[in-house]
């Protein structure tokens, strides 16, 4: 072989596979890895839609894991279905409920006068019994009078002290009693349709009913209705782990990823070829959600995109290898080619970033959409109190102006204001002898309006002997109306107790519930010059009213809003309370939004498709306002046209980058390559802090002052790397000990100067001087600040100077040369060995973390002060703790506890004292290094934003 050919031939071999990788391999990659990237978003879209599924199906298998429930519905349904039926169809409805729950109910199906249709009808109980129990419930609910003797066969028939209880369980479940049989009570009446039946009854037993039915019974119609989903159950017993559906026990790698999600309290697992959620079950066990883990490209479509991947890089090689029929062509021509190819590739991943981007970008602005909503709809419910302090206000501004002489008509005439307030329920105006002298009460049912005077009568006789100092108590009449239902819900702590409570709340809202209505009582006694109170004011405002007429009030403030508009609406938790539906047009949406959150008992966001729009829904229930579900929509047009914009905004930047790109490769048709590379290899002698490097200067022209300029640069910045390590020799070189205490600390830059300083060192041989600062700012200023701490805080003639003195005289020097440029925190610190006292100061620095050997526990030094450099009169002061073998304390800059992870999620002082404790058994140097070890895994690929130091001081243990 001719060696005069071999290294042309080698170069044109180089040259050849540098084409090939460039214009051929590289491209592809770049394409395939685009693709990935794409598959691994699609596909955590999917995943994360999918968990979402999972969750509400998840929560909709809690809500339906009730055997009970289960009954009570099925018993519903069925009447339901055969109301409108022929008579043969409903018995046949009923035979084929009470095979499929043998033993578990008594049913009573009555006509639509009340009577029972006994072919439907269990016979346990005396026909006249069930006919009078279901006519008492009627009654009560057409809000008619209860005789005594009807409540009593009511409570004989449901066999509980408060049956009229039962009323407000219409069409649900009432529990009775912890008892296998008639442990549990529904009914239901005015079913309508044009058949005999008008209602019935049932008493369910629990015993009766097969455990799990209702989950198992729901999880099969999941199974049965959903291809991708499947759901089912996670069991340990006996350290045995079980799953259900039992073909779920082969699935090792299913367990081992249910085990582990729980081992670390997470709802959500992924495994190789599936994904899943498991939520805790309210009856012992786990329930689970799988789906199979989607794919964004099939593998037959891989490996077609892979074989053209080949064929174009076959190509290339070919035209590589034929120059002159290949690429040959005019330099300018070749520029733009090279320069359309060197930007499309990066335009095509730039289209693809953005899309994702955007895409993200959606999601975060319908979350701070979101976030806005449910914020004004708090801050909306968190104003109700203010209505209540507003009518406490007015009633009790008004009562002052009582004259307590006054006639009956005159009282009348007061008391008409009262009776103009929307909200109030009933008025009394009541004696010390339980004489009511004024009331009204007209808004209640005459039954209820008889026992609310009675109770009022009562608790104003018996407030007003307590107020006289009247120790006499009527506590058998007081406990003979407790008993007959009127207290039922608001005396359980006794007759005085309850006295008691109502007069502490006085000239207040006293809030107390009865049945499901939440009520407020103001009651204020009005006293003579003497300081007897012969005359009692009791206003009752229904918690529901009160509630309406505030919605109705403010609701409209609510709906204007300046960076979006919506509509809200109210809607009432029972059918007796009051409905503010402001746009009825949304009545079939609100009622689905309602229906929903009634079952999952949690608040409802959902994204409704409409005609003219997606639109977002949300559904809370009010920590004040507790009558009412609030719901808000808004329409997401205006984000989803701004996202939009900026898709366009995305194609027009990227098609003006091809066009940018051809004419600039138009007007490069010379060859400038010699130049620019000496000008990148200058660019990375920088970034890899190769500052002895040196640009060459090939013509006085404008590459070679820009060549000049860049070796003036490195000159500089090889300037800079010296300043850098005289900066750094400052800093104790190596770890102090001292009797048993034994400091090391580290510093470390986030630029090439930075502004933390910290040192330690002996004071004569018995004692240790230490102190920790940061500068404001980085770079060369803050590096000559620290500079001058050095100088100030290690020389000996300060040493024995007392750390207010040293500090202030320190600020005062700042204050007068840098007239508050910067700013300086110090904490500064000195340790007897002899008496183990740690004595510090803080000049506004971060409080160190003490860790005590003996609890374990973490505490922080505080001590509140004023950084150095801010003002002119700042005082300082001394304080100390005794350290004890094991002892450690750990002093740091803000830059540790600051920094933060990829995603934005602060360190922060809880995590900082954790990782403390993980350390506390390693001595200082090992103790600085594996935190150093901890904070760069935590910020994993973040730039550090801040100088982090670290000083470890540990008393060792004798």
């Amino acid at each position: 072989m001719n060696f005069a050919d071999l290294f042309p031939r080698l170069r044109m071999m180089t040259r050849t596979v540098m084409a090939v990788l460039v214009f051929a391999v590289f491209p592809v990659a770049v394409l395939l890895a685009a693709l990935y990237f794409m598959e691994i978003f699609e596909v955590e879209r999917v995943i994360s839609a999918e968990r979402a599924l999972h969750e509400s199906v998840l929560g909709r298998l809690q809500t339906a894991d009730n055997d009970v429930a289960m009954v009570e519905r099925s018993i519903r349904r069925m009447m339901d279905a055969v109301k409108t039926r022929p008579v043969s169809i409903q018995k046949l409805g009923v035979e084929r409920l009470i095979s499929l729950f043998p033993q578990t109910f008594d049913l009573y199906v009555f006509d639509k006068k009340g009577s029972v249709i006994t072919e439907m009808s269990s016979s346990r109980h005396t026909r006249g019994v069930v006919e009078r129990a279901y006519g008492t419930l009627i009654d009560a609910s057409e809000r008619r009078d209860v005789t005594k003797t009807q409540e009593g066969i009511l409570s004989r028939f449901l066999i509980m002290p408060e049956p009229m209880l039962a009323v407000k369980f219409r069409g649900s479940v009432l529990a009775l009693d912890n008892r296998p049989r008639d442990g549990y009570f529904t009914w239901d009446y005015n079913l309508g349709g044009s058949a005999d039946i008008g209602g019935y009854c049932a008493l369910i037993h629990p015993a009766g009913i097969r455990e799990n039915r209702a989950l198992q019974s729901s999880m099969a119609m999941i199974r049965h209705h959903t291809k991708r989903l499947q759901v089912g159950m996670f069991e340990m017993s006996s350290g045995t782990i079980n799953l259900i559906p039992s073909q779920w026990n082969r699935r090792s790698e299913l367990k081992h990823e249910v085990l582990a999600a729980l081992s670390r309290y997470d709802r959500n697992f992924e495994g190789s070829y599936f994904h899943g959620t498991v939520m805790l079950r309210g009856r012992g066990g786990y329930l689970l959600a799988i789906s199979p883990k989607p794919a964004f490209i099939s593998n037959r479509l891989r490996l077609i995109l892979f074989g053209i991947g080949m064929l174009w890089t076959a190509f290339v090689f070919v035209k590589i290898q034929n120059r002159e029929s290949g690429f040959a062509a005019r330099i300018p021509s070749k520029l733009v080619g090279l320069f359309l190819f060197a930007v499309g590739i990066p335009s095509l991943i730039l289209l693809v970033g953005g899309y994702y981007a955007l895409k993200d970008h959606g999601r975060v602005m319908l979350q701070e959409l979101e976030s806005r909503m449910r914020l004004k709809l708090r801050q909306f419910d968190e104003r109700f109190p203010e209505e209540q302090l507003r009518l406490t206000t007015w009633i009790t501004g008004m009562i002052k102006n009582f004259d307590l002489h006054s006639s009956p008509e005159e009282i009348s005439r007061f008391f008409e204001p009262f009776r103009r307030e929307p909200s109030i329920s009933n008025i009394f105006l009541i004696n010390d002898k339980g004489n009511t002298l004024f009331c009204f009460n007209e808004k209640l049912k005459e039954k209820r309006r008889s026992e609310i005077a009675r109770m009022y009568s009562l608790l104003a006789r018996e407030g007003l002997k307590k107020i006289n100092n009247d120790s006499h108590i009527d506590s058998g009449t007081f406990a003979a109306e407790a008993a007959s239902g009127i207290f039922s819900s608001i005396s359980t702590g006794g007759t005085k107790n309850l006295v008691d409570e109502i007069l502490r709340k006085r000239g207040e809202f006293f809030r107390f519930q009865t049945g499901n209505e939440v009520s407020f009582l103001y009651v204020n006694p009005l006293f003579l010059p003497d300081g007897t109170a012969p005359y009692m004011v009791m206003v009752n405002v229904p918690g529901y009213d009160l509630e309406y007429e505030f919605m109705k009030k403010h609701i409209s403030e609510l709906l204007r809003q300046s960076d979006f508009s919506w509509r809200v609406n109210a809607v009432g938790e029972e059918t007796f309370f009051h409905t503010l539906v402001s746009f009825p047009e949304d009545k079939v949406q609100i009622d689905r939004v309602v229906h929903e959150l009634k079952i999952t008992k949690t608040s409802i966001r959902n994204i409704v498709s409409a005609p003219d729009g997606d639109n977002l829904w949300l559904g809370i229930k009010g920590q004040n306002l507790t009558s009412y579900i609030l719901t808000a929509n808004t329409s997401l047009q205006p984000l989803q046209r701004h996202v939009q914009y900026l898709w366009g905004g995305l194609l027009l930047l990227s098609l003006l980058v091809f066009v940018s790109t051809a004419s600039i490769g138009m007007f490069l048709s010379e060859q400038f390559l010699n130049p620019i590379s000496d000008l990148n290899l200058g660019i990375e002698a920088i970034q890899q802090r190769k500052f002895d490097h040196q640009v060459p200067i090939h013509a006085a022209d404008e590459f070679g002052e820009m060549a000049g300029l860049m070796n003036h640069v490195i000159e500089g910045m090889r300037d800079l790397q010296i300043a850098r390590i005289v900066q750094e020799s400052l800093f104790p070189r190596q770890a102090l000990i001292l009797s048993d205490y034994h400091i090391f600390g580290k510093s470390r830059s986030m630029t090439d100067l930075g502004g933390d300083y910290f040192d330690y060192f002996n004071v004569g041989e018995t004692s240790i001087t230490g102190l920790v600062g940061d500068v404001s700012g980085h770079g060369v200023a803050a590096a000559l600040v620290m500079g001058m701490a050095k100088a100030v805080f290690a020389n000996e003639e300060n040493m024995h100077r007392s750390f207010p003195d040293l500090l202030g005289s320190f600020n005062r020097f700042m204050l007068s040369a840098l007239k508050r440029q910067k700013m300086m925190t110090v904490f500064i610190y000195s340790i007897d060995p002899v008496s183990n006292i740690l004595r510090y100061s803080n000049a506004g620095h971060n409080f160190p973390f003490f860790r005590c050997a003996s609890t374990g526990k973490i505490e922080m030094l505080e001590q509140i002060a004023m950084p150095l450099g801010t003002r002119t009169k700042i005082e300082y002061d001394v304080k100390e703790i005794q350290l004890a073998p094991g002892d450690i304390v750990l002093f740091y800059t803000d830059g540790f506890v600051e920094a933060s992870d990829p995603g934005g999620v602060v360190l922060g002082y809880d995590l900082a004292r954790q990782w403390l404790d993980d350390v506390a058994g390693l001595e200082p140097e090992k103790a600085v290094a594996a935190l150093f070890e901890k904070l760069d895994a935590f910020i994993g690929s973040s730039a550090a934003t801040d100088d982090v130091s670290l000083i470890f001081l540990k008393r060792l243990a004798v």
